[in-house]
């Protein structure tokens, strides 16, 4: 499977956001060729609502800020 660059890019940038702000246990799945809906899922945990509100933010904003014109 060959996981195009810009989506690559993306989850680094992503799971360095969720890292920084304490998430834990992050795992990346790719599944552009199978499903129309999305490149990848990002999945990380946190020790509470208010972290996982916090990590959440932080991958939004993120993406949002750096990555909005790829």
């Amino acid at each position: 499977m060959n996981v195009p660059s810009i989506v690559t890019d993306r989850l680094n940038a992503a799971a360095r956001a969720a890292s920084v702000k304490g998430g834990e246990e992050i795992s990346a799945i790719y599944v552009g060729e199978r499903l129309g809906l999305a490149d990848a899922f990002l999945i990380v945990s946190g020790s509470s609502e208010r972290q996982v509100e916090a990590i959440a933010e932080a991958v939004e904003d993120e993406l949002r800020i750096n990555h909005e014109d790829q």
